[in-house]
């Protein structure tokens, strides 16, 4: 069943455009961007099938989220978003995956999203199928190692040249710690975050930026989701490498008064770790036909550009405007595709910049293992 998280807005969304008549639009992929462009095509008029091969939903699934245009996502949904009864806020902590991507998912109708649904082909671009139904227009969200982008580009991430093991505890476990923010010893960085939930939840997420040689990381297979089960493997203990938390005391032992090397061991102990090799990517296009990408599978970028699922739901309101401003299905996919590729570009630029300070001067070819940082005892 439904918690409902939003309350309407005085401000509703635009009404339904006259081209959305006896028209469907199929959504693949019920991540954020996915379901940010379906509240959109849905508002619309658009009949909106969402194809997710994730077999629930994703309410209990992800990490945090330090900034969220709040102003911004209740414009796409039309509702507020309320967390724990009130406005939902920064000031609150940062933001849980799973409560943004229920914000979206309650403004949809009841059975939009078809969980278990694998989608690998869609046939001609300008009449696209999935199985032996046939859309008008097919939104693809399926991720930055999308199987399906294949139809509008070849283009593919690139490695960045560091790994962000990403770890969440519940508060309880860590008591009295309270030294958050971002912690720089040269390359390295840690950040540690305040998260509340919805649900009531009070945790802690940390991540630990680490330059690591490509030769050391596995490139996703296509089809790689960032939430999905099978590939977000969640280590505890002592299943991380042996040399990691012998370099996190090395580097950061001396910040916070010990208070972080506290914090890492404790998580390491009760909370769950899970290593992030970060790619980034701008699509070189954005449509072709009647198939137009978006969100991960259009942009990728790094979490400290803190504008990766910003960008996705700015995509959303720009399909909006461009099917407000035009009268026909080709001209408004014609509109989005040129701001669409700059918005990636743009992303792509900023990212390629936070990322500088991740990796050594002397650029990707200087990382070395982490292994070897660490000091013999």
């Amino acid at each position: 069943s439904r918690r409902n998280m939003g309350t309407p807005l005085s401000c509703q969304p635009p009404s339904a455009a006259p081209m959305a008549q006896n028209q469907k639009v199929a959504v693949v992929g019920a991540s954020l961007g996915g379901l940010a462009s379906a509240n959109v095509l849905f508002q619309l008029g658009f009949t909106v099938h969402v194809y997710e091969r994730g077999d629930s939903t994703f309410e209990n699934r992800g990490h945090g989220l330090g900034f969220v245009d709040v102003g911004l996502w209740q414009k796409l949904r039309g509702a507020r978003m309320l967390r724990r009864g009130t406005q939902a806020s920064r000031a609150q902590g940062a933001f849980y995956y799973g409560d943004l991507w229920r914000f979206l998912y309650e403004g949809l109708p009841d059975g939009t999203v078809r969980f278990g649904h694998m989608v690998e082909d869609l046939g001609d671009v300008m009449r696209p199928t999935i199985g032996d139904e046939a859309y008008d227009i097919v939104v693809v969200a399926d991720g930055g190692w999308s199987v399906l982008r294949r139809y509008v580009t070849t283009s593919q991430p690139q490695y960045a040249g560091y790994v962000v093991y990403r770890c969440q505890i519940d508060a309880d476990d860590v008591p009295g710690f309270a030294d958050f923010g971002v912690f720089k010893n040269g390359i390295f960085d840690t950040i540690a975050l305040p998260l509340t939930t919805d649900s009531g939840r009070n945790s802690i997420v940390c991540g630990a930026f680490i330059a690591t040689p490509e030769a050391e990381v596995r490139t996703p297979e296509a089809g790689t989701s960032r939430h999905g089960a099978a590939e977000a493997k969640e280590h505890r203990g002592n299943s991380v490498p042996d040399w990691f938390l012998p370099l996190y005391r090395e580097k950061f032992g001396a910040h916070a008064r010990g208070e972080l090397v506290r914090l890492m061991e404790a998580i390491l102990a009760k909370g769950k770790v899970s290593p992030h090799p970060q790619f980034e990517y701008a699509a070189d296009a954005v449509t072709a036909g009647r198939v137009v990408v978006v969100g991960d599978a259009a942009h990728m970028a790094s979490p400290r550009t803190a504008v990766g699922a910003h960008t996705a739901v700015l995509d959303a309101i720009a399909l909006r405007e461009a099917f407000a401003a035009t009268a026909g299905i080709d001209d408004a996919l014609k509109l989005y595709s040129r701001d669409g590729v700059l918005r990636a570009q743009e992303l792509f630029r900023r990212s390629r910049e936070v990322s500088q300070d991740f990796v050594p001067a002397e650029g990707m070819t200087a990382i070395v293992s982490p292994a070897t940082l660490v000091k013999a005892r």
